[in-house]
């Protein structure tokens, strides 16, 4: 018995479901399979669906590769770039493991490409959405477990490796649960779907106790939301700029609260409670703090304010130390993979807190500037104000909310940023690119809706 119909070239609508199949298992994947090993299962799923796509495509005589409007571009070209430098930096440097870290950066943008060919040349948003709200149930829901029966109101840091992993990876998903919840071609069942997931977020992210990622959520949604109504005022309508301004308000006030307990009303329990111990788990280097016992009830060797005010000096310290390393190496820096080798050598400030072991200057501007020099820092803001404006001039009515929950993570990237890694953690980046590749594909399909004057995203 033949499942599909390969001679029924009239209504593709087979290989359409498969590709929203796809795009949702992709992002399924990517926020419940964090170790990087487990990004080979994304390879096998898309390769599958490659060949049978290329298949179809042979025999229906339709194009292989999708083609990006003239506005994408914008945000494609910034990320080249990006990540171009890098490597010439690289070159300039000379540094061995440098071309290779430059690889592997560059490789979290695997997701994009992938979301751009599937969802090119099928519609699969839907698939995408649907995949993004059962990989947050699950994901999510292990950090509201682990708060009640393992770290018994401690940091939770859920599938991840600390719990300022779990917030970035946050605030990466959560503007994709508003836009979900908020579309207005949702479909019911995806709507409430959508709540349930978007509440466990918001769960999530205050009992991580990020403060980097709830700030750069609040800020991020701020600005997304100022900028695509100053770009797009006159296309909208009253009612649907005070309904936005009032959503956007409401969300305000929930990211304000969540930084006023994280502040004053929880106590953040740091993954060590001593000074002499390693405060957070460097992501990009793949090295774990020392182990802790988190669910013991003996007092901490130092008051919590204390951890808390300790961590945010040895942050200035490695940002003071990283200025040093661009001042003796301005033009390509020390290296891209050189940071750490450098920070516990001649870098290292005297006052610096012993045992530590970190891996970038929790500050992605000097760590581009450091470890690239000027051509590093130069190509890392290419992609900030690139992609910034991509998303931005791409924008239209009936994408505003897709624009502005991409612009929104995207800014809070470049906030939280400044405490800590976005870009060059691989967890967040994977979902940062997957949503980019979906959001410049859904603006060509919206592109070509308006040519025709009808259609929907979802």
């Amino acid at each position: 018995m033949k499942i599909f119909d390969y001679n029924d070239f009239d209504n593709p609508e087979w290989i359409t479901k498969i590709a929203s199949f796809i795009a949702g298992l992709i992002f399924a994947l990517l926020l419940v399979r964090t170790k990087e090993t487990y990004f080979s299962y994304i390879w096998i799923v898309f390769s599958a669906f490659l060949i049978i796509d290329l298949a179809y495509s042979r025999k229906a005589h339709t194009k292989v590769f999708p083609v990006l409007q003239k506005d994408n571009k914008i945000i494609l070209w910034s990320i080249i770039l990006f990540y171009g430098l890098l490597f010439v930096a690289s070159f300039f440097n000379g540094v061995p493991g440098s071309y290779g870290f430059s690889f592997s950066l560059a490789k979290f943008t695997v997701p994009m490409w992938m979301l751009i060919y599937i969802n090119g040349k099928y519609k699969a948003l839907k698939g995408a959405s649907y995949g993004i709200i059962a990989g947050s149930l699950i994901s999510f829901g292990v950090c509201i477990y682990q708060y009640f029966f393992i770290t018994h109101g401690g940091r939770v840091s859920g599938l991840f490796r600390n719990p300022n992993l779990v917030g970035a990876v946050l605030e990466t998903t959560i503007p994709m649960l508003v836009y979900i919840v908020f579309s207005e071609n949702s479909k019911k069942m995806m709507r409430n779907a959508g709540i349930v997931s978007l509440i466990i977020a918001y769960i999530a992210l205050h009992f991580t106790g990020s403060r980097g990622a709830m700030f750069g959520l609040l800020i991020g949604t701020v600005v997304s939301i100022v900028m695509l109504l100053l770009a797009n005022h006159k296309r909208l309508s009253f009612y649907f700029i005070k309904r936005t301004l009032l959503y956007t308000m409401l969300f305000c006030i929930i990211n304000v609260g969540l930084l006023f307990s994280a502040y004053h009303i929880r106590p953040i329990q740091q993954v060590t409670m001593s000074s002499q111990q390693t405060v957070q788990d460097q992501g990009s280097t793949g090295e774990k703090s020392p182990a802790v016992d988190v669910t013991s009830t003996k007092s901490p060797a130092v008051d919590v304010t204390s951890t808390i005010n300790q961590s945010d000096k040895e942050r200035l310290r490695m940002v003071k130390a990283s200025y040093e390393m661009w001042r003796d190496h301005k033009l390509s820096g020390v290296g891209m993979a050189s940071w750490k080798e450098n920070y516990y050598g001649i870098y290292h400030p005297l006052d610096a807190n012993e045992g530590t072991d970190f891996g970038m200057p929790h500050n992605m501007i000097m760590n581009f500037l450091a470890c690239g020099g000027i051509i590093g820092l130069t190509g890392y803001m290419i992609f900030v104000i690139g992609v910034g404006a991509g998303i931005v001039i791409t924008s239209r009515r009936k994408s505003f909310l897709f624009s502005a929950a991409i612009l929104a993570i995207h800014i809070a990237f470049f906030i939280h940023g400044m405490v800590d890694q976005t870009i060059i953690c691989r967890y967040c980046s994977y979902l940062f690119y997957g949503a980019v590749g979906l959001y410049m594909t859904e603006q060509q399909r919206v592109a070509d809706l308006e040519l025709k004057g009808s259609g929907t995203l979802l």
